[in-house]
């Protein structure tokens, strides 16, 4: 999935690349889940096919553990163990920073996600994520007037508000929206489309600075389905969502196929009623998916920052020394006696023939 506008400001505090982040992903595990009642304390009325209670029996998640075999050694640097846990911290302090002053909006289905998320209010990645669902909502309800005394719009510090003016009060910077599944029977795709377009506008225009997460819808329990909430038309919309979010730079999330069968259905052991709505166990892939999500956007972020990065020529030194022509001979230098070799016959100099004299003509004397 494409991240159009960077994952936002994430900081490489103790990551020095993005496979160290991959390799993260083992830490990224989830705790025990726990019963769910998608009733409880909705205040909202449920319609026809919309509000189903959900139970699920708690499930719990283990984890192995890995002996060192190898005793330390007294000259190794320092503790890898050590080193390994403060990665680990790292990461997970950076996965949930991502999602500070998110909001997730949307129908009794992320309401469902609202109550796991309470029942684990302990868990350092949940406890601070924020919610604005509401049983029975839809893209079409959520553009209703506040005004209006039929509007189901989620309750915020105690009043029902359009969500751009909840967004607003909440100082959310990204909306993770997940809507369609009350509409799909109403509007047909191409309306949802129009909707969920005139919706985001006005978020964005009381939130220039969010950035937008569209979810997609999840899918039916095999032989639920009912009118056009079907699995293959809900592919079909999460296609068309896809497709918006490119159009509109905003992002998209696919999380359906993290629930589905090898079928392409809602898996059996991720629905509590039959039909749509999801179990604990589904939820505690929802937390492992969204922190998946968001290390891929860090490591989006991070591999755009090193790209971004302008190349610095480093000058280079020149090691050959340029080539000298070296004089061999001393102008007016001594000639060099040779020395004597011990043992060695000298040969005797020659010595030249002796020159005789010119021979000499006695003058005759004269008369």
């Amino acid at each position: 999935m494409k991240n159009r506008k960077g994952a936002g400001n994430i900081k490489k505090n103790g990551v020095r690349s993005a496979a160290a982040l991959l390799a993260a992903l083992s830490v990224l595990g989830t705790g025990s889940s726990f019963i769910v009642n998608a009733q409880e304390g909705t205040g909202q009325p449920a319609a026809a096919g919309s509000d189903i209670a959900q139970t699920a029996e708690e499930s719990t998640a283990q984890a192995g553990t890995a002996e060192n075999t190898e005793p330390a050694s007294e000259t190794t640097a320092p503790n890898a163990s050590g080193t390994a846990e403060k990665t680990e911290s790292s990461i997970d302090e950076q996965v949930r920073a991502f999602y500070n002053d998110s909001v997730f909006v949307g129908d009794s289905i992320m309401l469902g996600f609202r109550r796991y998320s309470m029942k684990h209010k302990n868990d350092a990645f949940l406890k601070n994520l924020k919610f604005l669902a509401a049983g029975s909502y839809s893209v079409r309800n959520a553009l209703v007037s506040k005004d209006d005394p039929e509007n189901i719009h989620p309750v915020y510090q105690g009043e029902k508000r359009c969500i751009w003016e909840s967004i607003s009060l909440m100082k959310g910077k990204r909306i993770f929206i997940m809507l369609g599944m009350n509409d799909l029977n109403l509007s047909g795709i191409p309306g949802i489309c129009d909707n969920y377009k005139e919706l985001i506008g006005k978020i964005k225009e009381s939130n220039p600075d969010s950035e937008i997460y569209i979810m997609g819808m999840t899918y039916v329990l095999h032989g639920a389905e009912k009118g056009r909430l079907r699995n293959d038309t809900i592919r079909e919309y999460n296609s068309a969502l896809e497709a918006l979010a490119a159009e509109n730079g905003w992002h998209y999330l696919n999380l359906a196929d993290t629930l589905a069968d090898k079928n392409g259905d809602l898996a059996p052991q991720y629905c509590s009623d039959g039909f749509v709505h999801q179990s604990a166990a589904a939820y505690v892939v929802w937390e492992k998916t969204l922190k998946e999500y968001a290390l891929e956007q860090i490591m989006q972020q991070i591999k755009e920052t090193e790209e971004a990065a302008p190349e610095t020529e480093i000058p280079t030194l020149e090691t050959e020394a340029p080539e000298t022509e070296i004089e061999t001979t001393i102008p007016n230098a001594a000639p060099t006696a040779a020395v004597p070799i011990p043992g060695a016959v000298t040969p005797a100099p020659e010595v030249a023939p002796p020159t005789s004299a010119p021979e000499t003509i006695a003058a005759a004397p004269i008369g």
